[in-house]
């Protein structure tokens, strides 16, 4: 009767183990580095697309360790194609990272993910006899394209 008692005991206690793919439990507000993997194109990208991006040094959260290279997703919070004299601008969240085991760490942006094209004033200069001028032909920007390898950095959010 206690043998059957501590199996079963045994058996309650191994089904309440968390799954594999929940979150492990460390600190929030933990600092990584990052850059992206993706490409994303305000010319192209849509609100809700997914993007890759993949963390650049070691990290050691409390008993997790982070290796650099540790995969991680987001997704395109606002996007805007450039149109006119309007410049294409987009808004990336960084949302988890992938562990080896498949557990995901939920993170939040350290540094700004939003983008704008840039505005680019080209000098020419303006002859007029006796005078030196100098004009300018301003271009206000097109669309904005984050790709592999420009970096931002995340910290690990509260989980909720």
């Amino acid at each position: 009767m206690f043998a059957h008692a501590l199996l079963a005991a045994i058996i309650v206690a191994a089904s309440a183990a968390p799954a594999a793919t929940s979150s492990p439990a460390v600190p929030a507000g933990v600092r990584v580095t990052a850059e992206m993997v993706s490409t994303v194109d305000s010319a192209t990208a849509k609100t809700g697309d997914m993007f890759t991006f993949k963390t650049t040094q070691n990290a050691q959260i409390g008993d997790q360790q982070i290796p650099a290279g540790t995969t991680g997703q987001g997704v395109v919070a606002a996007v805007s194609a450039a149109s006119g004299a309007h410049r294409g601008t987009l808004s990336l969240t960084p949302q988890f990272l992938v562990l080896a085991d498949g557990r995901h760490i939920h993170v939040a942006a350290a540094t700004p993910t939003s983008y704008a094209a840039r505005r680019h004033i080209f000098p020419f200069p303006i002859p007029v006899p006796g005078v030196v001028m100098v004009g300018g032909i301003e271009n206000p920007g097109g669309n904005v394209r984050i790709g592999p390898g420009t970096t931002f950095a995340v910290v690990i959010a509260p989980r909720t």
